[in-house]
């Protein structure tokens, strides 16, 4: 039997290992365009020094979503965080794909983790990983352009804002 060095041939061989059931017929990736995100809880970021700035809400990014099944995938990117800074973040989640609407509209979960975050509120210049779990809402078809809206909680330590609660926007384009 001859070996065929092919994308196709991994993806059969992951799908078999880890006994997946994806529908050929529809798209196993998406392009994911972070757009912005919005902070409900709190707006600025306090220095130590006792400056202050206010949280960065453009936050332009690019990643890959991966389908492992008809409603589970891996995300993961980059993007420009609310601190001006450039954060790598992973993720695994579940969606809805039907139901009512045809659907039009997903909701689901995610959880993982982003690095690229320095606690500058802590004076702690060492950068460090921020647990990530949040509810997605998806508008559009699944299949097509769409958006999801992903709402994060607010994590606190000691009384101090480890990471703000927020809504993030995204454009997902499925290939």
């Amino acid at each position: 039997m001859k070996y065929e060095n092919s994308w196709s041939h991994r993806g059969d061989a992951l799908k078999s290992f880890f006994n997946l059931t994806v529908n050929d017929d529809k798209p196993n990736m998406s392009v994911v365009y972070v757009v912005g995100s919005y902070h409900y809880d709190k707006k600025y970021i306090y220095y130590t020094d006792g400056s202050t700035k206010k949280f960065n809400s453009f936050n332009p990014g690019i990643g890959l979503e991966v389908s492992l099944s008809d409603n589970s995938y891996y995300t993961f990117g980059t993007y420009i965080n609310s601190y001006y800074r450039m954060a790598l973040g992973g993720a695994y989640g579940i969606e809805t794909k039907g139901g009512p609407f045809d659907g039009l509209f997903g909701i689901g979960a995610e959880m993982g983790g982003i690095l690229g975050y320095n606690n500058v509120e802590w004076d702690k210049p060492i950068s460090y990983m921020v647990p990530y779990a949040g509810l997605t809402f998806r508008i559009g078809q699944p299949d097509e352009l769409n958006m999801k809206l992903t709402v994060t909680p607010t994590i606190k330590v000691k009384d101090k804002v480890y990471a703000a609660g927020s809504v993030g926007a995204m454009l997902r384009k499925p290939f």
